[in-house]
């Protein structure tokens, strides 16, 4: 050990017999632990490594399923979309037709496959069937399922449809559309219209500088046409229904005649009344409107108006004159349908319908039901001609080869005919007129997707 010694004396020498100094140092004991120690952070670094590897390769997977889980969910959309335009076809082709149990297994398409089966067929409003379809779709492993519920579709659907088009057919400011609308020609748009429903148009899409529409459930282009029914498939339908087992007025004599129909005459409501002019008039024949199962026909021109209490389809081979008011009797005038209303109007024409100019419509006019007019237009007599005559209030829809007529406007304003006032009847998206003409499509009335799947 070292002594003590004072400053300035001299250092004495070591003791030439005490024990040797011990050096600072490591260890073999703590040179050990340190070897284990780095050799534990090495381990942990190296499963750290290993854990950031596996779980970049689950994210990868949990990525991979993810798009082929949404891909999945596309092939059953596109199963769905096939068993629709079957469907369509096949109740067109023969609407008793019962395609319970039916579809297509394992369809290959995009790297995966769907099966689609027709589950359960009910008879739904207005008579028309509602088919459940079940499309699954799957992809590498992924599974996804819809259910849904279909029914042939017809024209009554739209509050707005036109065959062919003039080229100056232009939606204009002030137009206002709450149920869809369909023109196998061009979408023409000049102002501000505005759209409540989807609009399809077979062309294209085309706006004047400085338009602002609204479409508040978007618009589609380019899409299949829907053809009017010929006059052959009328004739197979609502003609030969009505000379079966309804109301049939055969064709006229003379210039000039036409059969004048009043519904609920003299409030007499349910009943169906009407009487020939064939330069006069005969007497008035009634008929129970429960009794004519939905359709009468005439074989020459029709002047029409009343209140309709029931279901009914007038059709006719001439053209159909509105000469007053034609309302459902469970409505409220200028407001349409009430709730639970089941009163249903429907009038076709092979040739024009027209809103005549009678003492009864030079102030206002007010139509519920849906109209189509198979040849011309939907039109008002003299709409050209001032002055203006009202309000031309529409519940239902129009349906025509052209584009109508209803009057001549100056900044929006009537100048002659009427201003229009068009109302959609929510009903229709799954009611309609008996015998009203089939589209050959079908309505999607739900969607869900089955989670987890049925399979």
């Amino acid at each position: 050990m070292f002594t003590r010694h004072r400053a300035g004396a001299a250092q004495p020498a070591l003791h030439a017999h005490g024990p040797a100094p011990r050096l600072k140092g490591l260890t073999s004991q703590s040179g050990a632990a340190a070897i284990v120690l780095v050799m534990a952070i090495m381990f942990a670094v190296l499963l750290i490594g290993i854990a950031l590897f596996a779980l970049g390769g689950g994210e990868t997977g949990v990525v991979e399923y993810s798009v082929d889980s949404t891909r999945a969910l596309w092939l059953a959309e596109s199963g769905l979309e096939r068993a629709r335009g079957w469907l369509g076809e096949l109740f067109a082709d023969d609407p008793t037709a019962n395609p319970l149990g039916q579809g297509l297994e394992h369809q290959p398409l995009g790297g995966g496959d769907y099966t689609y089966t027709v589950t359960d067929v009910n008879a739904g409003f207005g008579g028309l069937p509602e088919f459940t379809v079940l499309s699954t779709g799957v992809l590498d492993g992924a599974t996804r399922q819809i259910r849904a519920v279909l029914t042939p579709e017809t024209f009554s659907h739209f509050q707005w449809f036109v065959d062919s088009q003039a080229p100056d057919t232009w939606f204009v400011t002030g137009d206002y559309f709450e149920g869809p609308v369909h023109m196998n020609g061009h979408l023409r748009v000049d102002g501000d219209p505005w759209f409540g429903a989807q609009v399809t148009a077979a062309g294209d899409y085309i706006e004047a500088p400085n338009s602002h529409p609204t479409f508040t459930a978007g618009y589609q282009t380019n899409v299949e046409p829907i053809p009017l029914p010929d006059y052959s498939e009328i004739n197979q339908t609502l003609r030969a229904d009505a000379m079966d087992h309804g109301l049939y007025g055969p064709a006229l004599q003379g210039n000039g005649s036409y059969y004048q129909v009043v519904l609920g005459r003299d409030g007499n409501l349910g009943t169906l009344s009407y009487r020939r002019y064939e330069g006069g008039y005969s007497p008035w024949t009634d008929r129970s409107i429960a009794s004519l199962g939905g359709a009468a026909w005439f074989d020459s021109e029709v002047w029409l108006e009343g209140t309709i209490d029931g279901e009914l389809t007038i059709g006719c081979s001439g053209p159909i004159w509105i000469t007053d008011n034609v309302l459902f009797a469970d409505s409220t005038p200028g407001q349409g349908p009430n709730p639970g209303c089941d009163d249903l109007m429907g009038i076709v024409g092979l040739q024009e319908i027209f809103v005549k100019d009678t003492p009864a419509n030079r102030h206002d006019c007010e139509i519920h039901g849906i109209m189509m007019a198979l040849n011309r237009r939907f039109q008002v007599e003299d709409w050209n001609q001032p002055p203006a005559r009202g309000t031309l209030t529409l519940w239902g829809g129009i349906i025509a080869n052209q584009a109508w007529f209803i009057g001549t406007f100056v900044q929006g304003v009537a100048r002659s005919g009427y201003d229009p006032e068009w109302h959609y009847d929510p009903r229709m998206l799954r009611m309609f007129p008996p015998y009203f003409p089939l589209t050959g499509n079908m309505t999607l009335l739900s969607w869900e997707e089955i989670v987890p799947p049925e399979v």
